[in-house]
């Protein structure tokens, strides 16, 4: 795979994590955690490596009201954590 296609699909997934959080509500929950930057780091690393952005694509242009991660999700977990 070549640099250029691989730092791409990066700043896609990095950039689906931001709108994931920002659906979810959960970046205040970051800012504001005594790990937020170490719980970031591994949601994205999580994300970086993930094969479904397309259907995360879809399900974060198609889901405005709701506030539990999809299925496929590798953050999943984490999230729902984020919330409490």
């Amino acid at each position: 795979m070549k640099l250029s296609r691989i730092l791409s699909r990066v700043t896609r997934n990095v950039g689906l994590l931001d709108r994931m959080m920002a659906q979810l509500h959960v970046r205040d929950c970051l800012a504001t955690h005594p790990n937020g930057s170490k719980i970031l780091r591994t949601a994205a690393i999580r994300c970086m490596m993930c094969r479904e952005a397309d259907a995360c694509k879809a399900w974060l242009d198609n889901s405005d009201r709701l506030n539990k991660a999809p299925k496929f999700c590798n953050n999943r977990d984490l999230f729902e954590q984020m919330k409490y």
